[in-house]
């Protein structure tokens, strides 16, 4: 066991010692050596696409995250979204005003939503100018649930859940300079909507497509 752990020191050294002599290519300005750690942090847009039932194909959303780059390929951050525009649907709206019943089996309504969490992740092959992620969200979001008024303006919120999410995404990144980096990926988000009066778990999860600008040390 002893020589087991010995040999894997080592073999884990040479790696580090191979890695710390190498020049990342970048696509714009000169190569630098890289740091065995990096901090980074950036803006980032996403696209989440919906079912049939919502009449938007898509919401977009702005955000961004920051974490560390381990040893060139282990990625461990933060991140937060928030829709910049609202998704709307129709469903069933009862309720009460100064005791008459309002029965609407087909009211226009709404849902915003904004969610955060841990980031987890891989890069491979970072040295190379362009190359792949794959990161994976494990968060949690708040939301609001409300009707449309006639006149379009938001109306009346009936719920304000909270979610979980999952969102794992792969992405194409590209090293531009040594301070400066662009990816853009696809992924799909699992959210948990069993605290939505209105909307199913099928309803709010789907595709995500992503932008986003890395600005770090690298």
């Amino acid at each position: 066991m002893k020589l087991l752990l010995f040999t894997l020191a080592i073999s884990m050294g040479v790696i580090n010692h191979s890695l710390a002599q190498e020049e990342p290519e970048t696509l714009l300005g000169t190569a630098a050596k890289q740091e065995m750690t990096s901090f980074f942090w950036g803006p980032e847009f996403r696209l989440h696409f919906h079912g049939s039932r919502m009449r938007e194909a898509a919401s977009p959303l702005l955000g961004g995250k920051l974490g560390l780059i381990v040893n060139r390929n282990v990625i461990l951050g933060v991140g937060g979204w928030g829709k910049i525009s609202r998704t709307t649907f129709h469903g069933h709206y009862i309720d009460t005003d100064d005791g008459k019943v309002i029965d609407n089996p087909n009211q226009k309504m709404a849902v915003g939503y904004g969610y955060g969490g841990f980031i987890a992740g891989f890069v491979f092959k970072s040295n190379d100018a362009v190359h792949l992620t794959f990161t994976s969200l494990f968060g949690r979001g708040t939301s609001n649930e409300y009707i449309i008024q006639e006149n379009g303006s938001h109306g009346t919120t009936f719920n304000s859940p909270g979610f979980g999410i999952i969102e794992p995404t792969i992405n194409a990144e590209l090293n531009l300079t040594r301070h400066f980096r662009m990816e853009a990926g696809l992924g799909y988000r699992w959210i948990s909507a069993n605290r939505f009066e209105q909307l199913t778990s099928s309803d709010l999860s789907g595709l995500t497509v992503q932008i986003a600008v890395k600005i770090g040390e690298y």
